[in-house]
């Protein structure tokens, strides 16, 4: 059987079952039956995505965003239905679901555009071995995005008016003074130097050290590695300032990730998991035990390091549905800054207000963000026709992006921007999925990684033909004498 015929039965047996699993919400009306219909959609699903659209062979921003929609969203969100109000656990469980079919639908509507040769693409591209790597042409390029971010790192401790993290660490036990001095530090920093500080902190570290790293890993020279240390320690304390923990496991994922795809390993053992999950949870351990001023025991830590990965974010998205529409009207795309920058909105904080309903008590109200995962986002601007729409093109958008890097030359710096991008996408289970493209530097990304590596083998080209000249020349001085 063809592959474009395999996935049209796929797709008719998804809808087959998200139908019938909905009819049987319908009827019964309980929230057991709610529960039953998502496990039975879930397994389909997951039964089609592992069978003909890809395997969990190989880490990418498909297969990373979607076992992540399961183990924060989907599984949670399950959970939540038994515990919450009825008419919302309804609107929240159709919500949860559709976004799952149509990110699907997404997804395999890329595949039926490549029939089948995307999966063999991404196969071979971490099957295949890293691009030889022009130190000549590098350098140049190196040296200017090294000397920017130095520059920048000096310019925010510069006018930064408090520094959190250095406070916390002389005054262990300030959770609460170092969370006011975080606000300061960065959210209501006033320079026009903002939006490139934010994209430093969020990736331009993680694809620089990333970088840096496999260049030694590659070459094996010093240089590299007394770069990728100093870029490492200025990239952790730069990042880690405000106390903000996401920065710095942004940083350590990226590596993790970077060294992870180089290698391209089929099978990890259990002991390196282990300590990879130690290095990407040690600095929010260490906040955690500086705010807490060495009171809570490590498997506190943990369960708050775990509520807030597996409870939060289920728990905001929730009360999205809570309060659209019944407490106030859909935003029409109000809280999308790209529509209120192009004048089409009013900016309505959507962050701001659901902190407000889910924290009522916190003394940072004014200030505080509880930003909705992507689903919610949609639902609380268009609605249900916002999820349906947005999850597709969400899941398009993910595929496209394997494509983009399936069909480039596995260079260490696509790398790096691959590693950084499967954490990126993924964090859409956090937060607005626009919010990705826009503040977590997506867009800029692609054109940042089209234009170096345009540069890039330009300067290789040019040094080849060169060298080609050369020999030509040598050659046919040769002959004459």
């Amino acid at each position: 059987m063809s592959t474009f015929k395999t996935n049209r039965i796929t797709l008719f047996i998804l809808l087959l079952a998200s139908f019938l699993g909905f009819i049987f919400v319908l009827l019964l009306n309980e929230r057991i039956s709610m529960c039953i219909s998502s496990l039975l959609i879930l397994f389909v699903i997951w039964f089609l995505w592992r069978k003909y659209t890809f395997s969990f062979k190989y880490i990418t921003i498909t297969s990373a965003f979607f076992i992540l929609f399961v183990c924060i969203l989907y599984i949670p969100g399950i959970l939540v239905i038994f515990f919450r109000h009825h008419d919302s656990s309804v609107r929240f469980f159709a919500g949860i679901n559709l976004s799952l079919i149509f990110t699907t639908i997404g997804v395999i509507f890329v595949d039926l555009v490549f029939k089948n040769r995307l999966i063999k693409r991404i196969n071979i591209f971490f099957k295949r071995k890293v691009a030889v790597l022009y130190t000549g042409c590098v350098y140049p390029i190196l040296t200017i995005y090294v000397l920017i971010a130095i520059l920048l790192v000096l310019y925010y401790f510069r006018i930064a008016p408090s520094i959190p993290l250095i406070y916390l660490i002389r005054h262990p036990g300030a959770a609460r003074v170092s969370q006011e001095m975080r606000e300061t530090a960065f959210k209501l920093l006033n320079t026009p130097y903002r939006m490139p500080l934010f994209w430093l902190r969020k990736f331009g570290f993680a694809i620089l050290d990333s970088f840096l790293f496999l260049s030694y890993l590659l070459t094996r020279k010093k240089n590299f590695l007394v770069i990728f240390l100093l870029m490492l320690f200025m990239g952790v304390l730069y990042c880690g300032a405000t106390t903000s923990r996401s920065e710095v496991v942004i940083l350590v994922l990226t590596l993790l990730l970077s060294y992870w795809i180089y290698g391209s390993e089929k099978k990890i053992k259990i002991k390196k998991i282990l300590v990879y999950l130690f290095l990407i949870l040690l600095f929010p351990i260490l906040i955690y035990t500086f705010q807490s001023g060495f009171n809570r025991s490590f498997v506190n830590i943990m369960y708050g390091i775990g509520r807030r990965i597996f409870y939060t974010p289920v728990n905001i998205l929730y009360s999205t549905f809570e309060l659209f529409p019944t407490h106030h009207e859909y935003l029409y795309g109000s809280s999308i800054q790209f529509f209120h920058r192009l004048g089409f909105t009013q900016f309505f904080d959507l962050s701001n207000y659901l902190f407000r309903f889910v924290n009522p008590e916190s003394p940072l109200l004014s200030t505080g963000t509880s930003p909705a995962p992507f689903i919610g986002d949609f639902y609380a601007n268009f609605g249900f026709i916002g999820i349906v729409i947005g999850s597709f093109i969400v899941g398009l958008w993910l595929r496209v992006s394997d494509a983009f890097f399936a069909f480039s030359d596995k260079s260490l710096f696509a790398i790096s921007v691959y590693a950084y991008l499967i954490y990126a996408f993924s964090w859409a289970n956090f937060t607005a999925f626009t919010t990705i493209l826009s503040s977590y530097g997506v867009m800029i990304i692609y054109i940042i990684y089209i234009l170096t590596d345009r540069i890039y083998k330009i300067c290789v080209n040019s040094k080849k033909s060169c060298l080609s000249d050369r020999e030509e020349r040598y050659e046919s001085g040769c002959l004459k004498t």
